[in-house]
């Protein structure tokens, strides 16, 4: 029972966001085109900040004293060549094939993350996620630019890649917050620290309920089986092959709630707006995002309740 409650705590909230959204749209309060919106400002604005305060905050040094760091980084490459090389053999639609393989790698690990780890840890895990923040958002972003420039363009200029790569608003909060981190300046302006706090506190109830407010059974229907078929591998094969693994290696506790936090977290909402940006299908990437933030709340309970029964956490 004590499982049972303490994987419920940890989605029933986002549940409870997801389902508020739908609500207010189903009620004539604010509309899908809305809701889309608040979801592209949220992306441009609250989470870069709460990105931005966790990392500013983090101790940095802590996560190279961990394999965990490795590990999660290795994993996320593994993870992103095979989900392109498939992608591209299986899918004939290079814009559905790509838009798909970015998908499957690229984890919301900014919001699930630290709402999965703030539940879960007990002791330094919430910090670990924060910190590893800093390594980890870049490397999906910087992940996403390439596939889709590779991919889908004929010719790959470097200077554009890289430029692509800093127009993403998530991967320059990371940089100044590491900058300001490394530069040792950890006490802004109680006039600036706290409304960055608190905008950034937003970000992860803001997320859900844009989330729910554009999901649309007609729209997840057109693509039932690019969904049904991203779902299972996102949700499902890649958190537990990642967290097989991250226990055959020892994980346990704080750590292995930081893999959890990683893989098992749906597709990140960033990648509807980038997907748009780089010419992806960014219809395609909405319903995957809104099709995986709902039935990760399912498996994401499934998997806490395991690692909780046989006492990995």
């Amino acid at each position: 029972m004590v499982d049972f409650m303490l994987s419920l705590n940890v989605v029933f909230p986002m549940f409870v966001y997801m389902a508020a959204g739908f609500c207010i749209r189903k009620a004539g309060l604010f509309s899908e085109e809305g809701f889309r919106k608040l979801g592209a400002f949220n992306f441009r604005c609250f989470i870069p900040l709460i990105l931005f305060y966790s990392i500013y905050n983090a101790d940095l040094e802590d996560i190279f004293q961990h394999d965990v760091l490795i590990f999660s980084v290795v994993m996320i490459l593994i993870i992103f060549f095979v989900a392109w090389a498939l992608c591209m053999r299986l899918i004939k639609d290079r814009r559905n094939a790509v838009s798909i393989a970015q998908c499957i790698f690229h984890s919301n690990y900014v919001l699930f993350g630290l709402a999965i780890a703030g539940t879960l840890c007990k002791g330094n895990g919430l910090a670990t996620v924060s910190a590893l923040a800093a390594v980890i958002v870049p490397v999906f972003n910087i992940l996403a630019v390439i596939l889709f420039s590779v991919t889908l363009k004929e010719k790959v200029h470097v200077g554009k890649l890289i430029l692509d790569i800093f127009r993403n608003t998530l991967v320059d909060a990371g940089i100044i917050g590491v900058i300001f981190n490394l530069c040792g300046i950890h006490n802004l302006p109680q006039i600036i620290d706290t409304p960055i706090s608190v905008l950034g506190t937003m970000a992860t109830p803001v997320a859900l309920i844009a989330l729910g407010g554009i999901i649309t059974f007609d729209s997840l229907r057109d693509h039932r089986h690019h969904l049904t078929l991203t779902v299972i591998i996102k949700l499902v094969i890649v958190p537990a092959i990642a967290l097989i693994f991250a226990v055959l290696f020892g994980f346990r506790d704080d750590l292995l709630i930081v893999i959890l936090a990683i893989f098992a977290a749906p597709t990140d909402v960033g990648s509807t707006p980038l997907a748009n940006m780089l010419e992806g299908n960014s219809k395609l990437t909405g319903e995957i995002v809104a099709s995986t933030s709902i039935f990760s709340l399912i498996t994401i309970f499934l998997f806490t309740l395991v690692l909780s029964r046989f006492g990995f956490i």
